[in-house]
């Protein structure tokens, strides 16, 4: 049995969410859940971790203004042998406003 360490609940996205390395300026996945203190994103390529991000969210489909935050890479798991990996982030560095947007998104995908 495992023992829930997380600060408060992920919500999984209804939406299409591209996660943007800053230092890069590529895309490193996809957002599959999220929560004030932490998300959980799909990517095709190996991420290092225990590495400290500058990240934007960008919102696909929508008019919502991105999300930037600075997090850290705390676990892997391989989906499927060396194309698919799904990564645990942990949020250090977010600011009062975005903390509220991503409150506001989740609580509209709560329900």
């Amino acid at each position: 049995m495992t023992t829930e360490k997380r600060k408060s609940a992920r919500i999984s996205v209804n939406s299409r969410i591209n996660v943007i390395d800053l230092a890069l300026e590529s895309s490193i996945g996809q957002l599959v859940n999220i929560s004030e203190s932490g998300f959980m994103l799909r990517s095709h390529q190996q991420l290092p971790l225990k590495k400290l991000f500058q990240l934007q969210l960008l919102f696909a489909d929508s008019d919502i203004p991105p999300i930037e935050l600075g997090a850290e890479s705390l676990w892997e798991q391989e989906l499927a042998p060396q194309t698919s990996y799904w990564y645990g982030f942990q949020i250090f560095d977010i600011s009062n406003e975005n903390i509220e947007a991503i409150k506001n998104l989740t609580d509209k995908w709560a329900s």
